[in-house]
């Protein structure tokens, strides 16, 4: 199997119990964006601190957003 490294990720809910460990090891070799609401600071910055660029947002938003949708 090979190694996934040089990309960017984007993860929704990075602080989850499965994601987290999830993206913060993917964050050793690429570039991981991780959106969620953050409504906890704490939250946001362990993710922050494993390597994760973190971004809020509303569900509502991110639904309509076409880079989201893949448009």
């Amino acid at each position: 199997m090979s190694k996934l490294e040089g990309k960017t990720i984007l993860v929704t809910g990075p602080a989850g119990q499965i994601a987290f460990p999830l993206a913060a090891r993917l964050a050793r070799d690429n570039e991981v964006w991780g959106i969620a609401r953050f409504s906890d600071p704490a939250t946001r910055q362990r993710c922050e601190e494993a390597g994760i660029k973190t971004a809020g947002v509303d569900r509502m938003i991110a639904a309509r957003h076409p880079v989201l949708l893949g448009s």
